[in-house]
């Protein structure tokens, strides 16, 4: 099932596919996490320990390209709607 990614009280994003994760910021850089989860039905959630990541990329680096390829591809998309916020505060007449 769907997940929604809580912020501050306001859904920030939605996680919809089979397989996708979520929390891999916080295992990387061992900062708390930032963010909640919420299901919108029924889910199947696995846990990972973010303290076995290194080790896991160590020992399956697919596993590490995969993580990368994600995380990189979530900032492009962040990068994308602070251009596309900025683009559209700036059109506005003051």
């Amino acid at each position: 099932g769907a997940v929604s990614v809580i912020k501050d009280g306001k859904k920030i994003a939605e996680i919809t596919e089979p397989g996708e994760y979520f929390g891999e910021m916080s295992a990387i850089s061992g900062e708390p996490r930032s963010a909640s989860i919420t299901s919108k039905g029924r889910s199947k959630i696995k846990r990972f320990p973010g303290d076995k990541l290194h080790e896991v990329i160590q020992k399956y680096p697919d596993v590490a390209n995969h993580l990368f390829k994600t995380v990189v591809n979530r900032l492009s998309q962040a990068n994308n709607i602070i251009v596309k916020l900025a683009s559209d505060r700036a059109k506005k007449p003051e």
